[in-house]
């Protein structure tokens, strides 16, 4: 242990100023209709670009591709989301439309065809929406925690052979509001925790905490076109 902590240590770096360090796995719990695609079409666009999430929290660019699998919306309907981002560097995302097909990354043949397509495209950052569908896509019931940790593992076991540094996997909200559907081991294997919500008067309101991440609350407002608004300290 002492060799251990006499080691020099590298300042931690933070891929998303107050929300995600480099090297970490976040979790974004969002409840039904909050507007968590216009949230992470923003996030796909600032790494992308390079550009403050929501012209608040600075960015750290990736050295590689965020990889979107758009695993629940119709391909036309979740590109315009990007499009209204007015992201100024497309190629920087690469986008898998994975609606009506199924990949189940425990059996070998599919994990290396994930694999593959995270190498091919050089992705470094990798989001995933919506956790339920990959547990659909394996047989795994997304409340019970035992087949739910294997899955999880399986996922950072792809990540980790395709190079992906940061991972954000999206979830929907259970009916206890600010926690995530299902099995309690899918808030634990996060190290940073995103929970999104909207009040009666359909103000946004962002929480992130995790492995040294300070306690955030911002709020912002999303216009029609999913367009950010303005964030106020909570």
């Amino acid at each position: 242990m002492r060799s251990y902590l006499d080691e020099p240590k590298v300042p931690k770096v933070e891929r998303i100023q107050g929300l995600q360090r480099v090297g970490q796995d976040a979790a974004l719990i969002a409840a039904y209709k909050t507007g968590k695609t216009t949230l992470t079409a923003n996030l796909a666009k600032s790494l992308a670009d390079g550009s403050a999430f929501l012209g608040e929290f600075a960015v750290q660019a990736p050295s590689g591709r965020v990889g979107f699998w758009n695993v629940e919306m119709d391909a036309e309907d979740f590109e315009l989301y990007l499009r209204q981002t007015g992201i100024e560097n497309p190629d920087g995302v690469a986008i898998w439309n994975l609606r009506g097909y199924r990949l189940d990354i425990r059996a070998d043949a599919h994990r290396n065809a994930a694999v593959d397509w995270l190498k091919a495209n050089d992705v470094s950052y990798w989001i995933v929406d919506p956790w339920a569908r990959i547990c659909a896509w394996s047989n795994v019931n997304e409340n019970e925690n035992s087949p739910v940790s294997e899955l999880l593992q399986r996922v950072r076991e792809v990540a980790n052979d395709a190079g992906v540094a940061e991972l954000l996997l999206v979830h929907h909200a259970g009916y206890v509001p600010g926690r995530a559907r299902g099995a309690s081991v899918f808030s634990d294997n996060a190290d940073v925790l995103w929970q999104y919500s909207r009040d009666e008067d359909d103000m946004r309101y962002l929480h992130a905490y995790g492995r040294g991440i300070d306690d955030v609350r911002r709020f912002a407002l999303f216009g029609g076109e999913g367009h950010r608004g303005s964030w106020i300290v909570m």
